[in-house]
């Protein structure tokens, strides 16, 4: 028997989402949080590994499909529900463009916290010149 780990939902939380990776794009943008709710519905002790990923489309130079941009592991009780809240610097929107700088690019933007690299909620947003 294995115990359960629970995504929640994040599709009332994505507006919420956004506005906080807007504002962490804006010039001499600050560090935003982004979070994410895991319980675990079985009856044993569990952990989970909580990754974030991000994909810029649009971009001078192609950019991977999920970049890992953070990870924590968690341990849940039985029945318990964490807040997981990463940290995401206006770096983790940034690339090395076609001039060989790292700098800030139009794109479109993805982001997901999930527990591997093939699913989990997303948020979109778009960085604009």
């Amino acid at each position: 028997m294995h115990d359960v780990l629970v995504w929640a939902d994040q599709s009332q939380q994505d507006q919420a989402q956004r506005r906080r990776l807007e504002s962490s794009l804006e010039p001499g943008g600050r560090s935003s949080a982004d979070e994410a709710d895991v319980s675990n519905t079985g009856s044993r002790a569990g952990e989970e590994l909580v990754q974030l990923y991000v994909r810029l489309q649009g971009t001078s130079t192609a950019q991977p499909v999920r970049a890992l941009k953070g990870y924590q592991r968690i341990a849940l009780a039985p029945g318990e529900t964490k807040k997981v809240k990463f940290n995401l610097e206006p770096d983790a929107f940034a690339i090395w463009n076609d001039h060989n700088e790292f700098a800030f690019e139009p794109a479109k933007v993805t982001v997901w916290i999930s527990p591997d690299s093939a699913g989990g909620s997303e948020a979109k947003l778009e960085i604009l010149p």
